[in-house]
């Protein structure tokens, strides 16, 4: 599938993000070959708040996946110094 035509009001990065977010399996058909067809994202609603909305939703989203990337780094060095320390505890 591809999107032609996407007017000023919709930030494409947003749509996106919103894409990777949503629970598609409302609008997949087939069980031996699953697919999405044209006729099957008619279901799909997709909010469209003003662009400014857009942006600051965009902003947020950013900051807690810095956030996340951050806690992720942390819990790396963290459990580094740990497998440090278990290995000056029972080193022979």
């Amino acid at each position: 599938m591809c999107l032609e035509n996407v007017n000023e009001r919709l930030n494409s990065r947003y749509l996106f993000e919103v894409l990777v977010e949503t629970n598609m399996r409302a609008v997949i058909t087939g069980s031996a070959q699953p697919q999405i067809t044209r006729k099957s994202l008619t279901s799909l609603r997709i909010p469209v708040p003003p662009l400014c909305e857009q942006e600051k939703w965009l902003i947020e989203l950013e900051t807690l996946q810095n956030a996340e990337r951050q806690v992720s780094a942390n819990n790396e060095a963290i459990q580094k110094m740990l497998d440090a320390l278990r290995e000056t505890i029972f080193a022979p």
